[in-house]
């Protein structure tokens, strides 16, 4: 099996749990993001240094998703991510 890029949160995004929804705010932009269930779950896996792939095998393992879905789901979420700035992919 392959590894998939690392994803690196930069350091002008910040990020607390407060009352069970993870808010992550940008610094740099002033703006501020809010992500609940699987989405917070994925944030707390690239925290933890997962890539891809290991984002993929734990939120399988830990909810009643079909791998197909979560592939286009976390695609879409992580090109989100991506694009606004909150995670960047490691060279």
């Amino acid at each position: 099996m392959t590894s998939s890029p690392k994803l690196q949160i930069p350091d002008h995004i910040v990020y607390q749990d407060i009352d069970g929804e993870l808010v992550l705010l940008d610094l740099n932009q002033g703006v501020y993001y809010g992500l609940k269930d699987v989405g917070k779950r994925c944030w707390e896996l690239i925290a933890e240094n997962q890539d891809r792939t290991g984002i993929i095998e734990a939120v399988v393992q830990e909810y009643d998703v079909s791998p197909e879905l979560l592939i286009s789901d976390l695609d879409t979420l992580l090109a989100d991510f991506t694009t606004k700035g909150l995670v960047t992919i490691a060279e």
